[in-house]
């Protein structure tokens, strides 16, 4: 008789393979406290590093820092920072980050602009870095010098990066002596239709591109001849961008591109089935993928053209290719709201659930009812067009784009998300908060058992936090078992009272932020940083934004006085960061 097989039995070349797929923060705690023989497998392995360094506190990296990090710097791999404080440190000695020999993936977020030559002398120490993603929490004044810093990295394949969302957009003056080995470029800010030429130059050997939003400043000049490159996927947000604009891009760069994902302005001439169906069989022979969307706001007599514009896609052309589209669209009173995008083939990550379902082209006229592909759910307005005939079983990330979702006549139950989605898998959750009633946001949060990060953009609530902090049965299981670690709060006014209540319905948060254009009381900031040990034990990162800077002195001298020791930072765009 067998006995049964124990998690000892396996070999040590499996829990390595296991151990690959794990961070190595999290694994090393949970299995070399196990025994001698875990230990062991953590001390003398010489595989691969995967680490991410996020919501840690400072004495728990301290200790990683030191025995960890610096003598297993050689087998990272993969290096992801979110800290403020830890990227400082990384950044600042120029001793740490040449160490890592073999890391070949670097993701650096919340970078001050300041940081930029410490980021790129060490990047350039690197030989093996392959794929950088990175982001400017400040303005960053001068981008062509960012763009050649990325460009001179020897190994670089991938790249994504973005912008502080305030930074001024004018022409970037490319080098024209630099080429990069890019393959694969996300550029998650504004960008100049005309700078499309001169960074392909740049880059000749680019496969991927996508941009966050194209705009056309009054000096644009149109392309005229053909462009030498490789794209074969381009991802593009046109902005303010029209058709009569974006036609010579298409005539002179997109020869080789085999997928397209186009989110368009307003422009009917998008629209146009005539004018693609030209285009792309002259202009761009191996497109397999095409993928269109516009959305748009109009009055009642202008949004009647729209459909006709549609039934033009339903041609021979269209249905050969299996290419669909699906029309959404809601009238109130005299306004209209019209949402048009590809359907199959496609398979999109994000989904708006709003507008009323009113037309599909294809053969069988009929949209996919299980979305499979869609991990981030927005949901907007009125829940009478969300009425559960789809259903997004892989959505981990969920979005409440109206003012209030909790409102009367428009409130989205649980139990009525729990028609199209398994509120299991949601791990992010994004809302506005507007005079509803706190028992609702509980209830809410109750129902996603797994939530681990937050978003709120608060206004006020209908009771007072006062009687809702009394005790009570309701409350109870949301103060225990919610699992939520990351939140972060945007408040007109952020009172003592406010602060109160989010300790209490947050008590395992590790990281959190609060943005509030008003004042904070030292009073406020002073609650937080003497309830940690009781209230908010987990919690050993906060942020939050002074607008006036004689407040600074104020909060430094009150961080100070603290029992247990606190770092301290502030930045030009009055944000402090306090990490214990």
């Amino acid at each position: 008789m067998v006995g049964k097989a124990k998690l000892e039995d396996l070999a040590n070349e499996v829990f390595y393979e296991i151990f690959e797929y794990l961070d190595y923060f999290q694994s090393s705690g949970i299995f070399s406290r196990l025994n001698q023989r875990f230990q062991n497998l953590f001390t003398h392995s010489i595989s691969p590093i995967k680490m991410h360094l996020n919501a840690i506190s400072k004495p728990t990296f301290t200790a990683y820092y030191e025995h960890i990090i610096l003598p297993n710097a050689h087998r990272i791999q993969s290096l992801h920072l979110s800290n403020q404080f830890i990227i400082n440190l990384f950044l600042s000695s120029l001793s740490i980050i040449p160490k890592f020999i073999h890391l070949q993936i670097f993701v650096i977020t919340s970078l001050p602009s300041t940081a930029i030559d410490q980021l790129f002398s060490n990047l350039l120490t690197l030989p093996h870095l392959s794929s950088l993603i990175f982001a400017f929490e400040t303005c960053l004044r001068n981008r062509n010098y960012l763009y050649e810093q990325i460009f001179r990295l020897p190994s670089l394949k991938y790249c994504k990066f973005s912008l502080h969302k305030y930074h001024y957009l004018e022409r970037i003056p490319f080098a024209t002596n630099i080429f990069s080995s890019l393959t694969h470029l996300i550029v998650a800010e504004e960008f100049c239709l005309d700078d499309i030429v001169p960074l392909l130059s740049n880059v000749p050997q680019l496969h991927h591109l996508s941009i966050r939003k194209l705009s056309k400043l009054y000096t644009s000049r149109r392309i005229s001849s053909i462009i030498p490159n490789q794209l074969t996927h381009v991802y593009l947000n046109l902005g303010d961008v029209y058709f009569d604009d974006f036609e010579p891009v298409i005539k002179f760069i997109f020869h080789h591109v085999q997928v397209l994902h186009l989110r368009t302005p307003a422009d009917q001439s998008y629209l146009d089935a005539h004018r693609w169906e030209s285009l792309i069989p002259s202009y761009m022979p191996h497109l397999r993928i095409f993928d269109l969307q516009q959305h748009i706001f109009t009055n009642t007599i202008y949004g009647t053209i729209y459909l006709p514009l549609m039934e033009k896609f339903q041609s021979t052309f269209w249905l050969e290719r299996q290419w669909f589209f699906a029309y959404h669209s809601k009238e109130v009173e005299n306004s209209c709201e019209i949402y048009i995008y590809s359907t199959n083939p496609y398979r999109k990550r994000k989904f708006t659930l709003n507008l009323e379902l009113r037309k599909v082209t294809g053969s069988t006229a009929r949209e996919e009812t299980e979305m499979r592909s869609v991990q981030h759910l927005v949901l907007q307005n009125e829940n009478k067009f969300a009425n559960g005939t789809k259903s997004f079983p892989n959505v981990t990330q969920l979005s409440f784009e109206q003012e209030n979702p909790f409102e009367d006549g428009i409130y989205i139950s649980p139990s009525f998300l729990t028609n199209f989605l398994h509120m299991e898998r949601i791990r992010q959750l994004k809302t506005y908060i507007s005079y509803c009633y706190l028992k609702d946001l509980t209830e809410l949060i109750l129902s996603l058992p797994n939530l681990e990060k937050v978003y709120l953009y608060h206004t006020g609530f209908n009771e007072t936090n006062a009687s809702f902090l009394k005790p009570n049965e309701m409350l109870i299981p949301v103060f225990t078992k919610n699992q939520i670690k990351d939140v972060t709060i945007s408040i007109q006014t952020c009172s003592f009272e406010d602060m109160k209540l989010w300790v209490h319905l947050f008590p395992r948060v590790e990281r959190l932020t609060v943005s509030s254009p008003n004042n904070y009381s030292l009073e406020t900031i002073e609650y937080i940083l003497s309830n940690v040990a009781e209230k908010t034990p987990y919690l050993h990162l906060l942020s939050f934004y002074i607008r006036n800077t004689s407040v600074f002195e104020k909060v430094k001298n009150l961080v100070q006085s603290q029992v247990i020791p606190i770092d301290y930072m502030t930045q030009d765009i009055g944000a402090v960061h306090l990490w214990w």
